[in-house]
């Protein structure tokens, strides 16, 4: 049988900061807790402190806003027209799928093309609202039944 006081071999671990090896704290005669000793990543609340302050510095990226990338597909759309005769749709498609666009170019031509290829189905091309829709359905329905609307009995008169 093995020593109940024996424990097993501590896990090599570095500051994130300093890069000392993290040690196991001692507490009196008590030893910190293996869970808690995996999850620290600093070597002392020092350490921890430095990490925090020290700022990181976004590096801007080459990649061009996305008013720019719109920008520059109505310049190229107006350029293809009047060059290659192509409409909207073909050239957008075109670019699309031209492997040395950039990304986010060829995204912004898939978003333009969209309406092209997927037209968008509202009330307003029927000329009526849902309400209005609605309304006009449940007459159909009522006009067609029993108790539909008919004309008042004539009266003769002697």
């Amino acid at each position: 049988m093995s020593n109940p006081k024996e424990r097993k071999p501590d896990i090599i671990k570095f500051c994130l900061n300093c890069g000392k090896q993290i040690e196991r704290k001692k507490f009196d005669k008590r030893i910190e807790d293996y869970a808690i000793y995996k999850r620290r990543k600093y070597c002392d609340h020092g350490c921890y402190v430095a990490m925090k302050k020290k700022t990181v510095k976004v590096q801007p990226t080459d990649e061009p806003t996305k008013a720019e990338v719109k920008q520059q597909i109505e310049q190229d759309m107006k350029e293809a027209e009047l060059i290659e005769d192509l409409t909207p749709l073909d050239f957008l498609i075109r670019e699309m799928n031209r492997p040395s666009n950039s990304l986010s170019y060829r995204k912004e031509c898939a978003v333009q093309a969209a309406p092209y290829v997927h037209p968008k189905l509202d009330a307003k091309s029927t000329g009526k609202t849902k309400k209005e829709e609605q309304k006009e359905a449940a007459g159909n329905v009522a006009a067609s039944g029993r108790f539909a609307p008919t004309a008042p009995p004539k009266t003769q008169v002697n």
